[in-house]
């Protein structure tokens, strides 16, 4: 396993180890960081992303939300699907 990978998994082991226990945005589900984000779902069901800390970089909005790659990310809003840069705007 590269060094990377293995960090990238330490990084979100950790990520979810502290959603546990720390108080913060309890999430009903969280994809894998890529570029330093991750998109996460909250209860009502929006996706937005968030930062190693659990700090919102793009608040929860769209209806659905994928990793990012190269600077941008395949998100979903108002049924429409589209590409975002790490700001939130549609590219």
């Amino acid at each position: 396993m590269s060094r990377t990978l293995s960090a990238a998994l330490a990084a979100i082991s950790l990520s979810l180890m502290a959603a546990c226990s720390a108080p913060g945005p309890k999430y009903r589900q969280v994809g894998p960081f890529s570029e330093g984000l991750a998109p996460v779902q909250v209860s009502s069901g929006q996706w937005g992303y968030i930062n190693p800390r659990q700090q919102w970089v793009i608040t929860p909005r769209f209806e659905e939300a994928r990793e990012f790659q190269g600077g941008r990310a395949a998100a979903k809003q108002a049924g429409k699907w589209g590409f975002i840069n790490k700001q939130g705007q549609w590219q």
